[in-house]
Order: C-alpha cells, then structure tokens, then sequence
C-alpha cells in the first residue's frame, strides 16, 4: 500500500539524513542507529531503492550502525520476523534471522556490534517481552542467539532506550506493580534484574527521558479528553499546561543542552499539529515549524541525538520534508535526488 511505502521511505531517509550528519561531524549516538556511509555522501546506493519501495510487504527498514545491515520486518513462517541484507545487495539476498510463529512487534539496533533488541508478545496476549538477538556475520546461518531478557508473561514491557553511557542497561516501562500504570525501570540486559527508577505515579501515557534514562516531561490523558503536560523540577512533578477537550499534545524529544522538550501539538489555537519547543525553565512554547501549504498536520520529525529537531515531514498526497538546518538541507538534497 501507498501509505506503506511512505512509512519506509521516511525511515530511510531519517536514517540518512542523521548519518550524514554524523560523518560530517554532529554528534548522533549509535542507538539512533544512523552512523552509516550514506547515499548523500558516497552517492552510491546501500540497496536498489526502487526494489524497498516496491515491496509492500516490508516494515522497519532499519540501517545498522556500522553501516553493514539493513534490517527489516517481513512474514516468515507465518509472522513478521526479522530479515538482514548486507550493504549494497539486493532483497532477494535477505535472509530471515528470527523464525518465530509470533510476530515481531519492533525492534531496535544495540550499541553493541551485530547485536538487535526486539519485543513480541504471545500468542497474541498482547504483553510484549523483550529480547536481544546476537549474530555472527560471517554465519547467520547457525549463529544466531536469542536471550528472553523478561520472564513474566502477564506483564508488558515497552522498551524506551538503551542508556548512552552503559549499554547494558535499558529503560523498560512494564505494568509490574499496577495493570493499568506502567512505571520506569532499568533492565540489566547481563543478570536480567529490573530495577525501579520512577512508579509513575501521575500515569503519564507518553514520556520522554534524558541521557540518564529519568523521566523529563510527560503527558497524562484526562476523563474529559483534554490532556495535562507535566515537567520536572527538583525532583517534583510541574504541571505546564492543560488543553482544551479534544486538543492534542504529543511528546517527542528532550534536548538536554537546552533543556527544552520538541512536542507535536494542535493547542492554543492552532489548528494543525505543529512542531513546538517548550522551554523548561521557562515554560514558553513557540512553534518551530508548521506546515508551509497549510494541509496537514506534522506527520514525522527527525532529530539528532542530543534533540535537536532536523527536519520536520508533512503527509497528504505525498511526502514533503522541510529541513531546519543548513547541514540537514544540504545533506537532504543529496538524498532526494536519488528518489
């Protein structure tokens, strides 16, 4: 389907977009998996772009680390599972690297070299555990390990980072304590202990966090659909603002230099959903972009690593990205004239 390939296309070109920028010298952390050699640089091809965009049966193209995979989800046995292609071939090399009768729900690359993170649930209980997937290039074939890193099949686990400064812990929000609350904890992906960092007790149903894995700013959905944004503040909990019924406000990154949170929100009268920085210490918003044809609402925003917005993506009969920076526009070029 149509809307499946702008799915895939907007993956691609966020991948290499922010690994152009790394090359260039902008920092972009490993787990934002874009530290790859890119069309815009080499202009050569990682794969015959014609061949992704064609088949529509592909989900989370996903360009590895190193710049050596590209990883994607595609039915297998039945389900959606993980398949690997090296740089530079073509899908018909793709080689299924899970065999699992229950689908793939998503997956990430690790800062670990050849290593992917990946949740499903079972049998369709709908409560996702987390696992890691280790592989040896030189055999995938026969190398592949899988290691349940969660144990409770009554619990869900959503998994929201791998820390930055230790890659053997990750930020997993689960429903432990209560069935309706998922809390923050830290997953020790070595001795596979849960450690509780935050109970969310204000039930925020989308959070973002910092470097350190804590929670920054969150947003809680009220009875009478409006919506509360919280942040916080010496270690207390600040309320900034509260919609109108019916208003939307979507969290989508923390920049931590700034301390400013990115948001997606059609709030204080604006009646499209639009790109908006909050700044945190002083609770003004102001909007970053919207779109300039005035048709839709923002439909996808790439950002660097430290939350610094690159370009912001509007959909309607198609795919317009608008890039936010000098390097983002120049490397953007380059791309599109690929496509």
């Amino acid at each position: 389907m149509k809307y499946n390939l702008i799915k895939v296309k907007t993956t691609i070109i966020s991948s290499l977009v922010l690994a152009g920028l790394s090359l260039s010298g902008c920092q972009v952390g490993s787990f934002t998996q874009k530290t790859i050699h890119t069309v815009a640089q080499t202009q050569t091809q990682l794969i015959a772009l014609k061949d992704l965009f064609s088949e529509q049966t592909m989900e989370s193209v996903s360009l590895s680390p190193d710049g050596e995979w590209i990883a994607f989800l595609q039915p297998h046995n039945g389900a959606n599972n993980i398949h690997l292609v090296r740089k530079g071939g073509d899908l018909s090399d793709a080689k299924p690297i899970t065999n699992l009768t229950d689908s793939v729900d998503n997956f990430v690359w690790s800062h670990h070299t050849n290593e992917i993170i990946f949740s499903k649930d079972h049998e369709g209980n709908e409560n996702k555990q987390i696992f890691t997937l280790q592989f040896n290039p030189n055999n995938l074939k026969n190398s592949i390990i899988i290691t349940n890193l969660t144990n409770k099949e009554d619990v869900n686990y959503i998994l929201a980072k791998q820390l930055h400064d230790n890659s053997n812990k990750l930020a997993v929000f689960a429903n432990l304590l209560q069935s309706d609350t998922y809390s923050l904890y830290q997953l020790d992906t070595k001795t596979h202990t849960m450690t509780l960092i935050d109970p969310n007790e204000l039930k925020f149903s989308k959070a973002i966090l910092n470097r350190a894995g804590e929670i920054m700013v969150g947003v809680v959905l009220n009875n009478d659909s409006s919506m509360t944004l919280y942040k916080k503040e010496e270690q207390s909990w600040q309320q900034v603002l509260r919609t109108q019924p019916g208003e939307q406000v979507e969290v989508i990154g923390y920049n931590e230099p700034k301390h400013t949170a990115v948001l997606s929100g059609s709030i204080q009268g604006r009646d499209k959903q639009e790109l908006i920085e909050l700044d945190l210490g002083t609770n003004i918003l102001h909007t970053l972009h919207r779109d300039p044809l005035n048709n839709s609402d923002l439909y996808h925003v790439i950002l660097q690593d430290d939350g610094q917005p690159l370009i912001a993506a509007y959909y309607d009969s198609r795919l317009r990205n608008y890039p936010l920076t000098e390097s983002a526009a120049s490397i953007l070029s380059r791309i599109t004239s690929h496509f």
